[in-house]
């Protein structure tokens, strides 16, 4: 939660709360009930304000809230966050990111419901058919400026459209640190909402330019560096940084730049303190771990690539942008930049960018957003299934709503090949638009349109010649066509040291040279096997595990679309292969691999020592007893981040097993009286 301060720092108290002067203006203007759109930097409290107006929101009105950021672990710190805020109370926290959560049963009881654009689309689909919408009062999009990204921005477009198109009353809040002027006023002018901008940093922040070994600020020297250049001066950097007490993140612009950068770091830092890695290469939970490391200042380094300005909240003393990928935006160094300084911790931050390395794009200041012709497809679809899309008046009422300045050629162009592909119909003798048993399936999952008759066509060869008894082409089918890295096995070296049944199914697939998606199929074959995996494909545990969450979200949408077309043999199928990925074993430990902190290798560990639930954890009786396990397995990580890891599984599984009950408890019974915690 956001730290307290006090009141002689320039803090205004209310009610018991420590807040900055910008969140209580921001407060009150949202108690009003007008949407509000905020820009406010990075570490400036925009999660205090939000919590303060959402549970204002629901005491006035009572229902569902969203909040909708953009990563899985954005939405698992949040998680943590708001269940603290909600102790003692009745107000139910469901998450629906990350393979959790299902359909929300109890639509009466105060609910807040952290997720990701995607699950939030689908999230808000389903309520308008179920005639629930009104129910929802309150949405928090959270990094607002990625309706422009081409991958996240369709859904949280879809969102916001759907909201004015189904006349909800919810009060929405858009928040950014990186927001234009222009692209601001124009989103407020769509939502008619309010807006609110602030430059508060509760820490102050200094941003140098490094060129050769001379420090800039605004153009004017301010500091020249000493000694052997070691890398780039990094070390130098580094190591005055720790005698200080603080830490540091090194951006750097690819996965092998972090390692060498962390190499050639080591024997240069002139303390104890331990340097890691952050990148995707790693698995999730050693990822995890590595934060969780920074953070309690066991490792006070990481080299690290861009994803983790925004995919993670990890402030540090100095931040050191050595290097970025060339198309990097000025928003994403800005997100980079906001890493520095720690509230609570530090007086001041800084942020060292070394110019000769970092050429990044300039994001222009305009109110234009574009509409990519996948998101306006899936909206064509999700408004007809969902009943707000009837007749050729509804169509340019979605129009109308929608945000992109390409709407009106978008949603046509969309309604034609929706058409021509046979997800929606039209009526002549009703002049309405109905969805096909496809279109509604499509409208239920996530799956990518242009991906649906692809994927129905390699599922029609399928069922003319599978071996059932090997998972192997159901994995290829759902592998994506663009995965992963470099592999350095041929299919066919790999297909020498099949069994027989995974060399039929091999056989039936075509094996072709090159072919990335058959290794990387194979890969996975091989863990829900629990075979050995170790340096036999070439490619990083992380590429891998990146892999599998793709076929993962493709098993679960596929099985929805197929149920809804009458494929229910083949959904079951997918739905098993789906599973096992999940687990990462031949038996099934889905649970477990829900719990924060458990991804699919530690889990199909816990497995082979006979832990399959997370009640299994609980019945080891003691973190110590975890520890000793996980140990085993993990013999090149230090004690203290595996005993913290150890310490937030047992945690986690605590309050998993509360919601489990809870759960039940929402299929007999409904209603009850609200009770709120105290609030601003």
């Amino acid at each position: 939660m956001t730290p307290t301060f006090s009141a002689r720092r320039g803090h205004n108290s209310t009610r018991g709360m420590d807040l900055y002067e910008w969140q209580r203006e921001c407060i009150d203007l949202g108690k009003t009930g007008t949407s509000v759109i905020v820009r406010a930097p990075t570490s400036a409290g925009k999660s205090r304000v939000c919590d303060a107006i959402l549970m204002h929101r629901l005491k006035q009105l009572g229902g569902v809230a969203l909040v909708v950021l953009p990563f899985v672990a954005l939405c698992d710190e949040r998680s943590e966050q708001i269940a603290v805020g909600l102790t003692g109370t009745d107000i139910r926290l469901v998450r629906m990111y990350g393979g959790q959560g299902g359909a929300l049963h109890n639509w009466q009881r105060d609910t807040i419901v952290v997720c990701t654009p995607e699950r939030a689309n689908q999230f808000l689909t389903q309520a308008i058919e179920l005639k629930r919408s009104r129910k929802i009062v309150f949405a928090v999009i959270d990094e607002t400026h990625m309706l422009r990204d081409r991958q996240r921005g369709g859904a949280m477009q879809g969102i916001l459209t759907k909201l004015r198109m189904c006349e909800s009353e919810a009060q929405v809040l858009c928040m950014s640190a990186t927001m234009k002027d222009r692209f601001m006023a124009a989103l407020a002018t769509w939502l008619g909402a309010e807006t609110y901008s602030t430059t508060f940093r509760p820490v102050r922040l200094r941003v140098y330019v490094k060129r050769g070994n001379v420090l800039y600020v605004d153009e004017t020297p301010s500091r020249e560096l000493s000694g052997a250049r070691d890398i780039d001066h990094i070390a130098q950097l580094t190591n005055e940084t720790i005698e200080m007490g603080g830490s540091v993140l090194v951006f750097c612009q690819s996965k092998i730049s972090c390692e060498t950068t962390a190499r050639a770091l080591r024997p240069l830092i002139t303390t104890a303190s331990k340097i890691g890695v952050h990148n995707s290469d790693l698995s999730s939970s050693d990822r995890v771990d590595m934060e969780e490391a920074f953070r309690a200042g066991s490792v006070r380094v990481i080299c690290c690539t861009s994803t983790l300005a925004m995919g993670v909240n990890l402030p540090a003393r100095r931040v050191i942008i050595r290097g970025v990928h060339r198309n990097t935006s000025d928003g994403m160094i800005q997100q980079m930049i906001g890493r520095a300084g720690r509230a609570g911790l530090d007086a001041e931050g800084d942020a060292i960018i070394f110019d000769e390395h970092c050429q990044y794009t300039t994001t222009p200041d305009d109110d234009r957003v574009h509409m990519h012709e996948s998101a306006a497809t899936r909206l064509v679809v999700e408004t007809v299934a969902s009943g707000l899309v009837k007749t050729s008046n509804d169509v340019h009422r979605l129009i109308d709503c929608a945000f992109a300045s390409d709407a009106r050629s978008r949603i046509h162009d969309a309604v034609k090949w929706c058409r021509e592909n046979g997800l929606i119909a039209w009526n002549e003798t009703s002049e309405t638009w109905s969805a096909t048993k496809l279109g509604s399936g499509l409208s239920s999952s996530t799956l990518s349109p242009e991906l649906v008759s692809p994927l129905l066509r390699r599922i029609q060869r399928l069922q003319r010649g599978a071996v059932l008894s090997s998972a192997l082409q159901v994995i290829y089918l759902l592998v994506p066509e663009r995965v992963g890295g470099d592999v350095c096995v041929t299919p066919r070296e790999l297909v020498c040291d099949m069994c027989e049944e995974d060399a039929e199914a091999a056989r039936r697939i075509g094996v072709r040279p090159f072919d990335a998606r058959f290794v990387y199929a194979v890969a996975l074959n091989d863990i829900i096997e629990e075979r050995s995996t170790e340096h036999k494909f070439g490619v990083s545990v992380g590429d891998i595990e990146q892999a599998r969450d793709a076929c993962i979200r493709t098993g679960m949408d596929l099985c929805v679309v197929c149920e809804s077309i009458g494929y229910g043999t083949v959904a079951s199928v997918i739905g098993r292969i789906t599973n096992r990925l999940i687990s990462g074993s031949k038996d099934s430990t889905l649970e477990l691999t829900r719990i924060p902190h458990i991804g699919a290798l530690r889990a199909r560990y816990l497995a082979r020592h006979g832990i399959r639930t997370p009640e299994d954890i609980l019945n080891l009786g003691s973190v110590d007893a975890l520890f000793a396990i996980l140990k085993k397995m993990s013999r090149n990580v230090t004690d203290g981040i595996l005993i913290k890891s150890a310490s937030n599984i047992f945690t986690a599984v605590g309050k998993m097993l509360e919601e489990k009950a809870q759960d039940i408890s929402d299929l007999i019974v409904a209603g009850g009286k609200r009770k709120y915690p105290e609030i601003t």
